[in-house]
């Protein structure tokens, strides 16, 4: 079953309930998979300035970038966020 994600202002949530980008566990799989962000810029699809940005903790991906990463990485994209609250 997959919920709606509502972004509004690069804020998330489902169901009313916030959600935020986790870039350490994001950094955790890269690590734990070898993949540089040129590799997973590759596999996903997604730009590298905006690997970079995500690796630093200074972006939130939008739904549709936050599906493509979870899809490179082999996990889901609730291994990829934080439930705010």
């Amino acid at each position: 079953m997959y919920a709606t994600i509502i972004s509004k202002d690069n804020n998330w949530s489902i169901g009313g309930e916030d959600l935020l980008f986790n870039s350490e566990r994001y950094n955790l799989l890269l690590a734990e998979k070898g993949l540089t962000d040129k590799r997973i810029s590759e596999i996903s699809g997604v730009g590298r300035s905006t690997i970079s940005q995500l690796k630093k903790g200074d972006r939130t991906p939008r739904p549709k970038t936050l599906g493509k990463i979870a899809r490179a990485l082999g996990t889901n994209v609730e291994n990829l966020i934080n439930r705010r609250g």
